[in-house]
């Protein structure tokens, strides 16, 4: 946001409170959830956001298998906004609901396969008033992991988009396939290629990532993306995209590490520079520091359009 049209102080500046919640039922079970407030100088109502899930996973016939099971509700306002802050991701939408997901894996250990899976999640949404319909939609994946960790995998997508910015919906089918590398001791890399509709276009998507553990302490994340768009309407026209990040993660002791990451957009220019400290100070309680920059370089004068600073503190409360 522009701040020099508002006052300085603390007034304006844009500001957001929340708590997590993990309680631990047994060795199978959890219930996790967060809750989340947020308020900007140029907008005068307060927006607020919350969610909780259950969770469970457990052996399904015998030992070989597994099956795990999540259920949550969610509430978010469409003046929730923290994108300029931190915590979790801004929905956008002015909506409740909820989302599902089943997964099932079987070890075979035999003839060359490791093991195969199945994953699917569902989730549904409606406004406040449970009048209008704004997001929903389900997906389907398969994969199957041979003894030497290469894991090719399909899956299938279908959702329901109602954006009220433009009051457009949109129906999306896409299908992907991708082949997993590894986890080895020091390697891992995916490859994927998606195709199908995406808000009004028609995508062709190729992404990569590969991760590299030079030492027990250190890693480092390489990913690079593509997406070509056609839009069905022919008056727009056809656009690329390329997505470049590279992360770096260093283990100083068990107990505190630190991070950097960083990313090129070229459709929008901007680069984003973020760096993390996490210290846990006694078992169950973290302090976090970050700081995030982001350049803007669409006049071609690289100049900084973002810096956040963000402290956080998690202690834990024995019951």
């Amino acid at each position: 946001m522009d701040k020099s049209s508002v006052s300085s102080g603390t007034e304006s500046v844009n500001n957001a409170l929340g708590m997590d919640l993990n309680l631990q039922f047994n060795s199978v079970s959890r219930l996790t959830g967060q809750v989340a407030v947020s308020s900007r100088p140029d907008i005068d109502t307060d927006g607020h956001a919350g969610q909780i899930n259950y969770q469970y996973s457990n052996k399904l016939i015998n030992p070989s298998d597994n099956i795990n099971f999540s259920l949550g509700v969610e509430e978010a306002t469409d003046d929730f906004d923290i994108s300029e802050i931190g915590y979790f991701g801004r929905t956008s939408l002015n909506r409740r609901g909820g989302k599902e997901n089943l997964g099932y894996q079987y070890w075979i250990k035999n003839k060359g396969i490791n093991r195969v899976s199945f994953n699917h999640n569902g989730w549904y949404y409606r406004d406040h008033e449970w009048e209008e319909r704004v997001q929903d939609g389900a997906s389907a994946e398969f994969t199957i992991e041979t003894i030497n960790l290469i894991a090719p995998g399909f899956l299938i997508e279908r959702s329901y988009y109602y954006l009220p910015g433009d009051k457009n919906s949109y129906h999306n089918d896409q299908r992907t396939v991708s082949v997993n590398f590894g986890p080895y001791p020091r390697f891992r890399s995916e490859v994927s290629y998606r195709t199908g509709d995406n808000f009004g276009s028609s995508i062709k998507y190729f992404d990569t990532e590969v991760i590299v553990k030079p030492t027990n302490k250190m890693r480092i994340t390489c990913n690079y993306s593509r997406l070509i768009s056609d839009p069905f309407d022919t008056a727009e026209s056809s656009s690329t995209n390329n997505i470049a990040r590279v992360g770096f993660n260093y283990l100083f002791t068990p107990d505190f590490y630190w991070r950097v990451f960083v990313q090129s957009d070229s459709s929008d220019k901007l680069y984003l520079v973020n760096t993390m400290l996490r210290y846990e100070f006694k078992p169950g309680s973290t302090f976090y520091l970050s700081y995030k920059e982001t350049r803007d370089d669409m006049l071609d004068n690289f100049i900084t359009s973002d810096r956040q600073l963000l402290a956080k503190l998690s202690y834990y409360l024995p019951l």
